[in-house]
Formats: structure tokens, sequence, C-alpha cells
């Protein structure tokens, strides 16, 4: 945060403000909570998301009586149970998305960027940016 563009009005404002609310030790949220750096995993809870969406689609009903959204679940259930097996007997998962797949691509480029000292902090914020469509 110690290369501030002077060019832009209230910035030091602005980071300060991040630092004390997201950044210190003493801050409303931890860095463990936030971070994603070196997750393998899900950074968002989209994939809840299109769970979701894809149960409220599959029910005939907007308000179903419990016992269909029991049986609802049961088969959901059902069908995650066999799919489970099948990828415990060596099938292949269902791929991610092109699109997903090439921008974990390019992030774990950039970060390998950042890491060999290729690329600086401010760098690699700017390429991130442009591939997450942050652009300001």
């Amino acid at each position: 945060m110690n290369e501030r563009p002077d060019h832009l009005p209230h910035v030091t404002e602005f980071t300060d403000y991040v630092t004390t609310t997201w950044v210190d030790d003493d801050s409303l949220f931890k860095v463990d909570m936030w971070n994603q750096h070196g997750n393998i995993g899900p950074r968002t809870n989209n994939h809840l998301e299109g769970w979701h969406s894809k149960l409220n689609r599959s029910l005939t009903k907007a308000h179903p009586n419990i016992y269909e959204f029991i049986n609802k679940l049961k088969d959901v259930e059902e069908k995650t149970r066999r799919t489970l097996i099948q990828l415990d007997h060596g099938a292949a998962p269902v791929p991610r998305k092109r699109v997903y797949r090439d921008t974990d691509t390019r992030i774990m480029r950039l970060k390998n960027q950042l890491q060999q000292g290729r690329k600086t902090p401010l760098e690699f914020l700017d390429a991130a940016s442009h591939l997450l469509k942050l652009q300001l």
C-alpha cells in the first residue's frame, strides 16, 4: 500500500479504511476469513446458488408441501450417492466450463510471475482486475 498514485483523490483515506477494516489483526474481518491465496476449492458460493436454482426448477410448485419437498431432497441425495459411487469407481468427473479453467490458468500464471518477482503487486492486481472484469 506504499505505492499510492497521487493523481487519485482520497486514496490515503481509502487505503487506511481497507487496512483498518480488513487487514489489521484487530480488524472486524480476519485475513483468513476472506483471503483466497492458495485456495484450491470454491472461491464463491456460486455452486450453492446453482444447486438451489436447479432444485427450484425441479419442483412443480413455488411452495410445495413438506412431503413433496422431502421426496425431492431424497431424489437429490440418491442421485448424489450414485454420482459419488461412480467417481469412486474411476468415472471421470464432469469438467468445469472452459471459461473457468482458462481464468484459473491465467490467475495461476500471474501468481507465479508475482512470486518470481517478474510482476510488482500493482502489476499483478491490474492484470487480475482485467481477468475479473474489475476495471476502474
